[in-house]
């Protein structure tokens, strides 16, 4: 298994987020700390990632792979949609505004069918909100909307050995939080949902390890997935009555039904 986790929150040009570089680096020592099944883990945090350090990242990280392996890619940071709805984009560090300079759900398809053929590839994708979203984000580009649920995206590029985690649904915001704890890192900024998936597969407990039988020292992406989506329903039960943009519902797009069947983590 190889990782590629990617965390943007001081743009080159826009305001900031809190949570998206801390996601990251969460994310790649949880899937790449203590795993038997890594290989590779590379991170790439705000100005590290622009368009073409991500796209060659993926070229790299790619070599060699084949269809027993595992690629997992995560992203937290702006996204954006067309209005006519039939595109969604990841917005790189070094975007300019034009959407020539984002990276769109049909250029990501095409990096994962040109370089990743045979191998199963699970995305990751988290646009966070926070209550400064809006102006921190600056002026959207003209003929978009900004985009939490990547719902577009998850559509667009999947395939056969293709898994798709959102942290929401469509028409719902990702939150990030301050004060999140991690068992031996203390409290920070995450979004939710990344926090929630990290959680279940971080040591010395992996409490997302819970198979048909119990705990097995393996964790699917259907086991990742189920805990992180019920860390976030508790925690909107919790919150509900001071949600500004109302519930927050992680959705796993896996029309081949490979979520049972993919490890992500061996302890």
């Amino acid at each position: 298994m190889r990782i590629l986790t990617i965390g943007i929150a001081a743009y080159l040009t826009g305001g900031a987020l809190d949570g998206p570089v801390n996601d990251a680096e969460l994310l790649c020592d949880g899937l790449g700390t203590n795993n038997q099944l890594v290989n590779e883990a590379w991170i790439l945090k705000d100005d590290q990632a622009t368009k073409d350090a991500i796209i060659s990242s993926i070229q790299s990280l790619s070599y060699g792979l084949g269809s027993d392996d595992t690629f997992i890619v995560t992203f937290s940071g702006h996204g954006y949609r067309n209005l006519e709805e039939s595109h969604e984009y990841l917005v790189p560090w070094d975007h300019d505004g034009t959407v020539g300079s984002y990276i769109s759900d049909t250029e990501l398809g095409n990096l994962v069918d040109l370089y990743l053929p045979s191998c199963r590839t699970v995305f990751i994708l988290d646009a966070c909100y926070s209550g400064g979203m809006a102006s921190a984000a600056g002026a959207v580009p003209a003929g978009m909307k900004r985009s939490t649920s990547f719902d577009l995206m998850a559509r667009n590029i999947s395939g056969p050995n293709r898994i798709v985690m959102t942290a929401c649904e469509k028409d719902e915001v990702s939150y990030e939080f301050p004060g999140l704890p991690i068992p031996g890192r203390g409290e920070n900024t995450y979004g939710l949902f990344a926090w929630a998936f990290a959680h279940g597969i971080w040591g010395p407990d992996y409490p997302a390890d819970t198979g048909p039988y119990g705990p097995d020292g393996h964790i699917t992406c259907a086991e990742a997935f189920s805990y992180a989506s019920e860390m976030v329903t508790f925690f909107m039960d919790q919150l509900e009555p001071h949600l500004p943009e109302g519930r927050q519902t992680p959705w796993l797009y896996d029309p081949y039904n490979l979520a049972p069947t993919t490890y992500i983590f061996s302890h």
